[in-house]
């Protein structure tokens, strides 16, 4: 493995980060990267960078959550903002942002579908259950 200093302006540490294109590389900023898929998006921090054994490029992030990368176009600017949500209680099909209690700078936005069913008190979306434990709502986005 190849060993070096992380590029300017990224506070993070990244495990593999030399797998990663230098177009992926200029959109962590402030250790924090962006993907968007439709509707959804994910603000996180990027962990560890590797690639598949076809060769393709994926990131894991701090909670262990896989992030592949494809072409690239599904990370934006690192600038870009997250749509504003406003606060009342979700219905299903909203599409709801939430953010880690314990690091406000992680957010998701995902589209909510009930309670989980395991009883545990939480949001379950298409993404899977989000739990108040973990995470806060910021509301529901308007489109």
């Amino acid at each position: 493995m190849r060993r070096g200093r992380m590029r300017a302006g990224m506070n993070e540490d990244i495990i593999g980060w030399e797998n990663l294109p230098a177009s992926l590389l200029d959109r962590i900023k402030g250790g924090i990267m962006i993907q968007r898929d439709g509707d959804e998006w994910t603000r996180f921090r990027p962990a560890l960078a590797g690639r598949t054994d076809a060769g393709e490029p994926y990131i894991v992030d701090s909670d262990c959550t896989d992030h592949w990368i494809g072409d690239g176009s599904a990370f934006p600017d690192p600038d870009a903002v997250l749509p504003e949500a406003v606060r009342r209680e979700p219905e299903p099909g909203d599409l709801i942002r939430l953010h880690k209690t314990d690091d406000p700078a992680i957010a998701d936005i995902s589209r909510y579908e009930g309670r989980p069913a395991d009883g545990k008190d939480g949001w379950m979306t298409d993404n899977g259950p989000y739990y108040a434990c973990e995470w806060t709502p910021d509301g529901i986005v308007e489109d």
